[in-house]
């Protein structure tokens, strides 16, 4: 193949990056991804084993002199969140990632560049591929579907594993280690609704909204960004208040882990020039309360034909459809008692789906206390009886708590030092995304010394994302500090 990567170290890290982003890897179709792997496994001679639930795990030995050195595991998952533009023919199915290289940035025309996790998988195999790395007993696990809620960790056989310490490679800055993470959970509030014949006379009117930054729903959670389904939600429900109106359909998000970005609704009404000027109206409110990163928002209006549709809801189902997407726990929620910096619960409604007999609201909540996400999912569980429709929940994982006495952390600042100076000053903190460390951890039968890190990303989970590469090879360097310490 091409290769559009030129001049970073070492090359085969790069290489394999750009041969992965060749595989479609979204999350539940990362069997080319397995294939890929054992394949290089097996001309290898490296121990591998492939489970049922598409993770892959390879082990090698330890190199002469670091025999007696805890082992360690470096781990990273398979799949990508596949966001695109509008604009964009890609085929996440079957199309390979398109790359460029602009001022020392990695990215992918027209959609999410697979970065997270991409670098991680071509990290270990990098490391597994380089005879004169130095290291102890080394295991390295491939995960799949973390982006959907972690099943693979969640599924895995934690039992073939013995290393001491571990080295996720899953987060989006460089010169910081994670050391505890939020747990969440996925729910799904379900809202039947039955379908009446449009009457003689009206209108249909089509609304988008579009334009917003959107973004990882625990890493930008509390910058407040605001979601394209509530918004949505918010211009319908002026026009309710104004006169009745009937949904047709709505639907937005294509990811519950993603900050909505688009949205869109079809509606009836009898007084459409009423109705166009409560939505204008309503955008310039919106517009006016909008942060730096959503300044791109727009509305677009459009009046469809009756005959493109069967029928419409009536008001009652409009009118708690709308009260839910309102109402449903958005946002920050709760922060940290220890630290009112961090935020300890919050939640993201990240799709509105219509299925032509219930409309569909996904959330995930995350939080890094367990009573707090119970709380989270009661409260889940009644907004939906109140608006006559059900719950539920799904993946379900637990949070990573802060290991005070942890000795990787030390050999982390310290690598640091080496990697990028004696004046560089690195970091330990906790983030409120989630993490496989979580999982991992709490599944091995023996204490597991854990971080995260990873290289410099920016816009993950949106078709901006982008990776320094400059970044990818100083923590590459870092992780073979880590692996002789």
């Amino acid at each position: 193949m091409e290769y559009v990567i030129h001049g970073y170290q070492p090359e085969a890290l790069f290489r394999y990056f750009e041969e992965i982003s060749q595989i479609p890897r979204g999350s539940g179709n990362e069997d080319g991804m397995c294939d890929y792997l054992e394949a290089f496994a097996a001309e290898r001679s490296i121990e591998c084993f492939r489970d049922a639930f598409r993770n892959v795990y390879m082990k090698v030995p330890a190199t002469p002199g670091y025999e007696e050195r805890p082992g360690i595991l470096l781990q990273g998952h398979t799949d990508m969140v596949c966001e695109k533009e509008s604009s964009s023919a890609h085929d996440f199915l079957k199309d390979p990632l398109e790359l460029e290289v602009k001022n020392g940035w990695l990215s992918a025309k027209g959609t999410t560049l697979g970065g997270d996790d991409g670098f991680a998988v071509a990290a270990m195999l990098a490391v597994l591929s380089d005879p004169d790395l130095p290291h102890p007993a080394l295991e390295c696990l491939f995960t799949a579907e973390e982006e959907v809620g972690m099943s693979g960790a969640n599924n895995f056989d934690y039992s073939r594993i013995g290393a001491e310490k571990l080295i996720n490679l899953d987060s989006e800055d460089e010169g910081i280690a994670t050391v505890s993470c939020a747990g969440g959970a996925r729910t799904v509030v379900h809202l039947p609704y039955d379908r009446l014949k449009f009457p003689v006379g009206g209108k249909l009117i089509r609304v988008s909204v579009g334009g917003l930054a959107g973004g990882h729903s625990g890493i930008e959670i509390g910058e407040q960004r605001t979601p394209a389904n509530y918004s949505l939600a918010r211009i319908l429900s002026a026009v309710c208040h104004d006169h009745p109106v009937n949904l047709v359909t709505i639907a937005g998000g294509s990811k519950d882990n993603a900050i909505s970005r688009e949205c869109e609704a079809v509606f009836f009404t009898v007084e459409p020039d009423r109705a166009l000027s409560v939505i204008k109206e309503t955008e310039k409110k919106i517009r006016g309360e909008l942060m730096k990163p959503d300044r791109g928002f727009r509305v677009k209006i459009t009046k469809p034909a009756k005959s493109d549709y069967s029928g419409m809801m009536s008001f009652a189902d409009t009118s708690r459809i709308l009260s839910a997407i309102l109402l449903l726990p958005s946002g920050v929620i709760t922060r940290c008692p220890s630290d009112p910096s961090l935020v300890e619960t919050s939640s993201s409604l990240g799709v509105v789906a219509d299925s032509g007999e219930e409309i569909r609201l996904v959330s995930l909540s995350r939080s890094s206390s367990e009573s707090r996400m119970d709380d989270m999912i009661d409260r889940f569980e009644r907004l939906a009886r109140l608006s006559g429709g059900s719950l539920t929940v799904h993946n379900r994982y637990p949070g990573w708590e802060w290991n005070r006495n942890s000795a990787l952390q030390g050999q982390f600042l310290a690598a640091c030092k080496k990697v990028y100076g004696a004046d560089f000053k690195p970091s330990i903190i906790a983030i409120h995304a989630g993490l496989e460390c979580g999982q991992i951890v709490s599944s091995v039968s023996h204490p597991l010394d854990a971080i995260s890190i990873g290289p410099k990303l920016v816009d993950i989970h949106t078709p901006g994302e982008r990776m320094e590469l400059a970044s990818c090879e100083r923590l590459y360097r870092l992780v073979a500090e880590l692996l002789k310490a």
